[in-house]
């Protein structure tokens, strides 16, 4: 969303969401402590940092206490995912590595530093053998990173442009709403393809899956170029049709079940045209 929106209308739907929490003020400082207080009114079950920059964490009491979330809420996913509590050597070692990668991004792209910075809170490390870190609607603005040994500079740059991704969306589902009605979300008639997985998920995984993809290949539209190699993500000739699968199957799908609403809509249509972009230019 920062890509596809650009830090302005970031910058405005943080603001917009975390006014009855501000004095007028329109630092950044301000602006950070009212984005916080807005996620402990929010979510008042996650221990939030409260720091003018991302926390990244490693003591036992906040680790266990964030692992408890992520861990309850991967059991209600429709993908359950395996994760473990880690040793204080590899959770440092792990928050090293991002927050050295998130500070070597934002030199390279600015808004990213600041964005980044305001949104996300804290960062923490659990071990997962099947994924390499995560957000969720249940903790808006925590992020789990286990970052694997193989990655590149770029595979994290990814992963973080991912998941700060999908966080905004979050935001923006606060400001605009997503779905004409969650409670359909479970019913499978409003399942979709992924972008990400290429198999049927509910509709709000295939949306986001739509738009973190699209982050991921506007970050080496605009950053990073397209010929890196890459671990994390597919490559960008195999992203681009799997993305625009996905629209498809998103679009097919609520033709008859009408789940998504018109800024969903516009949002999937946004992605359809940048990806359209790069077929044009031959990008692969």
């Amino acid at each position: 969303m920062l890509f596809l929106k650009g830090e302005k209308d970031v910058l405005k739907t943080i603001s917009i969401l975390s006014q009855k929490y501000s004095n007028g003020n329109s630092s950044y400082t301000e602006l950070k402590n009212a984005y916080t207080n807005l996620l402990d009114n929010l979510q008042d079950w996650v221990p939030h940092s409260h720091t003018l920059k991302t926390n990244y964490i490693t003591d036992i009491d906040t680790t266990t206490k964030l692992f408890k979330v992520f861990n309850s809420e991967s059991l209600a996913d429709d993908v359950v995912y395996e994760m473990q509590k880690s040793n204080n050597e590899k959770a440092k070692n792990a928050m090293n590595t991002i927050y050295n990668a998130a500070e070597n991004l934002g030199s390279i792209y600015p808004p990213f530093h600041w964005i980044y910075n305001l949104v996300i809170d804290t960062v923490f490390n659990i071990s997962s053998e099947s994924i390499s870190g995560g957000t969720t609607s249940g903790a808006i603005g925590i992020l789990f990173a286990d970052p694997r040994s193989n990655y590149t500079n770029e595979d994290i740059y990814e992963f973080l442009v991912h998941e700060l991704g999908h966080t905004l969306l979050f935001l923006y589902e606060l400001r605009y709403g997503l779905y004409t009605d969650s409670k359909r979300i479970p019913d499978k008639n409003t399942f979709a393809l992924s972008a990400m997985r290429k198999q049927l998920r509910p509709i709000d995984k295939a949306l986001h899956s739509v738009v973190v993809a699209t982050e991921v290949l506007l970050l080496r539209d605009k950053v990073l170029g397209h010929k890196h190699s890459c671990v994390l993500h597919p490559s960008t000739d195999e992203l681009i049709p799997a993305v625009n699968i996905s629209i498809e199957s998103i679009f097919e799908m609520n033709r008859k079940e009408n789940i998504l609403t018109s800024y969903s809509e516009n949002i999937l249509k946004q992605c359809h045209e940048f990806i359209n972009t790069l077929q044009v230019r031959g990008i692969q």
